[in-house]
């Protein structure tokens, strides 16, 4: 019997993202509050979310990332975003 190929492992999968916030030290420094499917993460400017994905700014209602791709995706306050990430 003829036995189909199998289909290539997948490279990417959805991530839902929610913006929550974030805090300033006294220094300036500024983490930001999200979650990240059920998990929730305190990050920082620059540091990495998931994968490639990493904080490019900080604001009061939004949340801007960016890959090594150079492709942003902006978290709203408080609203769920599926994000697209490579597979590890």
């Amino acid at each position: 019997h003829f036995q189909p190929p199998k289909p290539p492992a997948p490279t990417t999968r959805l991530v839902n993202m929610i913006y929550q916030g974030y805090f300033q030290s006294t220094d300036g420094d500024k983490q930001a509050f999200v979650r990240v499917d059920d998990v929730d993460r305190t990050i920082a400017l620059g540091q990495s979310i998931i994968a490639d994905l990493a904080v490019s700014e900080i604001q009061a209602r939004t949340l801007t990332l960016t890959n090594s791709a150079a492709r942003t995706n902006l978290l709203e306050f408080n609203q769920s975003v599926a994000v697209e990430v490579p597979v590890p």
